[in-house]
């Protein structure tokens, strides 16, 4: 009977370490997936930015030389 309990118990330990572990390993991954968004969402920006300072040179262009 004591044999069981001691298998018992050393299962149960092993569950409570594999439950951290995975715990761990899904705050670790979430962290990552929100940093790479965070980034994306970076990007976006800087994509709107370029396109926004593609228009404002093209319609320069356009305008031609400013006389003075």
């Amino acid at each position: 009977m004591r044999e069981r309990e001691a298998q018992l118990a050393q299962a149960e330990e092993m569950l409570r370490r594999l439950r951290d572990q995975v715990a761990v390993s899904i705050e670790r991954d979430y962290t990552k997936f929100e940093r790479n968004q965070e980034s994306v969402e970076v990007a976006n920006q800087v994509v709107l930015l370029r396109q926004e300072s593609e228009r404002l040179a093209q319609n320069q262009l356009g305008q031609g030389p400013v006389e003075g």
